[in-house]
């Protein structure tokens, strides 16, 4: 089995760039067909996909290591885990005081309250903010999933644990699959939400640990690397299952909570065992590209947003066409720099002291 599976990079680019749309909607409404526009209010499901996808990824690579709660491979797992999340993380947090410090500096506002709480910036610090602390959210709004992964990953050799020994069947993993969906649906349902995207900070705990453990559960799947996953046929009847999922979202009712794990999860697990035109369209370098820097681009747009609504926007949704397209681009040319200037070199230096220190207690 391949471990490293260049289609799913590239489908994190483009979910990752759909959450991008989605946070300029408001300024993209005049521009776009009906059709187009529904697809971009939907972005703040890309964030669901992240989990699902998350866990599936995070337990092909060290579900079969961590399942024995040893102890130095958990160290070893959570330290790389923080190298390839926090120096970002805490690089966006950095340069987002140059926004209230102009606030205080130029505008009548005069204090931090509220998105730039300075008790806030701790607890983003810390990583704990999505941790139920805080009712909404703060500084870099897109870093509250940051938050509910690093929960996410402290939980996992956990549920390596379980998956290992209680789910070893596939009609086990099934029926796990199905629990954990109707556990969460269920969450949702009863507490009165229209959508997983109602009470983002309430929920961000809910919403990413059972879609997590749902990605999880597909990555045991996929490492029982079975022939009748391995067939034609099996992967279209996968890929169809997901995308007539997505496709109910935009047109029916059906609740998105409802959808999200059965689709996300059929189109990841079908995906990874592509090998035909979804194949080849997904491993263009251009989408590849997309995937590699889409951290970078998910942490670093709603910064480039905040500062483009004070600089640009004088009318609340009001922006040409010319100033958005300018816009992306910033954030893309933003996000190759950040890529290749901040997170990949403080990821290898990181996993370099990493490996000597394992490498020094063998």
């Amino acid at each position: 089995m391949k471990y490293q599976i260049d289609q799913l990079t590239s489908l994190r680019g483009i979910a990752a760039w759909w959450v991008v749309v989605y946070h300029f909607e408001l300024y993209l409404v005049n521009y776009l067909p009906d059709f187009a526009h529904t697809i971009v209010t939907k972005g703040y499901l890309a964030v669901d996909f992240f989990f699902i996808l998350s866990g599936f990824v995070i337990y092909i690579t060290y579900g079969n290591k961590l399942q024995s709660f040893e102890k130095n491979y958990f160290i070893n797992y959570i330290l790389r885990r923080l190298s390839r999340i926090y120096p970002l993380h805490l690089f966006t947090l950095l340069i987002y005081i140059s926004i209230p410090v102009s606030l205080l500096l130029f505008s009548q506002q005069g204090i931090l309250t509220g998105k730039f709480d300075l008790l806030s910036f701790l607890f983003n610090m810390l990583l704990i903010d999505a941790w139920g602390i805080e009712s909404e959210l703060t500084w870099n709004i897109p870093s509250w999933s940051i938050s509910a992964e690093w929960l996410a990953y402290l939980c996992f050799p956990f549920l390596a644990y379980v998956i290992s020994k209680y789910l070893q069947s596939l009609i086990y993993k099934i029926i796990a699959f199905l629990i954990l969906w109707v556990l969460f649906v269920s969450s949702f349902y009863f507490l009165g939400y229209s959508s997983v995207g109602n009470n983002v900070a309430g929920m961000a705990v809910i919403r990413c640990v059972f879609q997590f453990s749902l990605g999880c559960i597909l990555g045991s799947i996929y490492l029982m690397d079975l022939k009748i996953l391995l067939s034609a046929l099996m992967r279209r009847i996968l890929l169809s299952i997901g995308l007539v999922c997505f496709s109910l979202m935009f047109l029916s009712g059906v609740l998105d909570f409802v959808i999200i794990g059965l689709s996300f999860g059929a189109i990841i697990l079908s995906v990874s065992l592509s090998e035909g035109m979804v194949n080849k369209i997904l491993l263009n370098p251009f989408f590849t590209l997309l995937g590699k820097i889409s951290y970078s681009t998910y942490m670093i747009h709603y910064f480039v947003k905040d500062w483009f609504k004070l600089l640009f926007v004088e009318e609340i949704g009001v922006a040409t066409l010319t100033e958005l397209i300018s816009c992306f681009i910033l954030i893309f040319v933003l996000s190759v720099i950040s890529f290749k200037f901040i997170e990949m070199p403080s990821q290898r230096y990181f996993n370099e002291k990493i490996n000597v220190r394992f490498n020094t207690q063998r």
